[in-house]
């Protein structure tokens, strides 16, 4: 009777160990792929934010050319008013002479009228602050 009870207490425990045994392993596959599941959630997270980021930055990119396209408009736009306003001016010139008028424009203020570089002054013109 002895050798039958340690027998069957040698054979609970070697059913008690297999049954540890599987659950040790069944633990282990689902750390496992709690791990390889975190793993996949991190990475979706990290493309996901590189996406955004990128978005974001194609964004900007486009603010700063639309940016850019409007300054360079004004800018063309403001060249064609002072281009008119010169061509006015010349225009109005050319017809107070054809009426025989006079006008006289001191030398620097027609280069600043005209964007010509001012003259340089002569040894007996005196030197003003505009």
């Amino acid at each position: 009777m002895e050798a039958r009870t340690a027998r069957e207490q040698a054979e609970t425990a070697r059913v008690a160990a297999e049954a540890q045994e599987a659950a040790n392993k069944a633990a282990r596959s689902k750390r496992t792929r709690a791990i390889q599941k975190l793993d996949e959630e991190q990475r979706v997270e990290i493309e996901q934010k590189s996406i955004e980021s990128a978005k974001t930055q194609a964004e900007a990119d486009v603010l700063k050319a639309e940016a850019e396209q409007k300054n360079a408009e004004a800018h063309r736009t403001r060249i064609d008013a002072e281009a008119t306003a010169r061509a006015a001016l010349i225009d109005a010139i050319l017809k107070l002479k054809e009426h025989g008028g006079e006008i006289y424009f001191h030398p620097e203020n027609l280069a600043d009228i005209m964007n010509l570089p001012a003259p340089e002054p002569e040894d007996d013109e005196p030197l003003t602050d505009a």
